[in-house]
């Protein structure tokens, strides 16, 4: 069973350290990876306009690191 956590948590979490992909990153961390989630991470993380392009993703990804 999955768990979907806030997207507040996954600032919190390590999870996969050696993906490039933002998707599977948040999996590692049991969080919703849905574009809509991936969306309001990325606006409180300061990506605007966010539509999930490659850029921004590696954007997202790193920030959510650390």
């Amino acid at each position: 069973m999955r768990v979907n956590k806030p997207a507040a948590v996954a600032t919190k979490l390590k999870g996969n350290m050696q993906t490039g992909s933002i998707v599977d990153y948040l999996k590692s961390i049991n969080v919703d990876s849905s574009f809509a989630n991936r969306k309001k991470l990325a606006a409180k993380q300061g990506i605007k306009d966010y539509t999930g392009t490659a850029l921004q993703n590696t954007q997202l990804l790193k920030k959510l690191r650390g």
